[in-house]
């Protein structure tokens, strides 16, 4: 990931070929990456960490990811659909929707991940 966020940041700022695009790309993928690579770097050295990384992959962690996963998708796609038809209606600019609708993905996801946690 972090060598994806590299080569965009290259293609973007050096060969300027979409550049905003690539800054986004970029800005998303390398943070990820290098969090990742250091993660998984230090949990060679710590048993503690280890088992956190073997519990996360376990069934019922994945089960439940993917159950809130598919949950909030189609609560979000009502909610986009519900935007897109109330459009004409809508006042705030597309920047602040784009940012609460970002905001709200996330806050719908970590909801249903809590909810199926406790539930399963």
């Amino acid at each position: 990931m972090a060598a994806i966020g590299l080569v965009a940041l290259i293609i973007g700022f050096v060969f300027q070929i979409q550049r905003d695009m690539m800054l986004g790309i970029g800005c998303g993928f390398l943070p990820t990456g290098v969090g990742g690579w250091y993660i998984y770097s230090r949990a060679r050295h710590s048993p503690s960490k280890q088992r956190n990384i073997e519990i996360e992959i376990d069934e019922r962690n994945q089960f439940i990811g993917l159950k809130a996963g598919y949950t909030s998708f189609w609560i979000v796609y009502w909610y986009i659909f519900l935007v897109t038809l109330l459009a004409r209606y809508i006042t705030l600019p597309l920047w602040k929707l784009g940012v609460f609708t970002l905001i709200f993905m996330a806050l719908v996801f970590f909801f249903f991940r809590f909810i199926y946690n406790r539930q399963y």
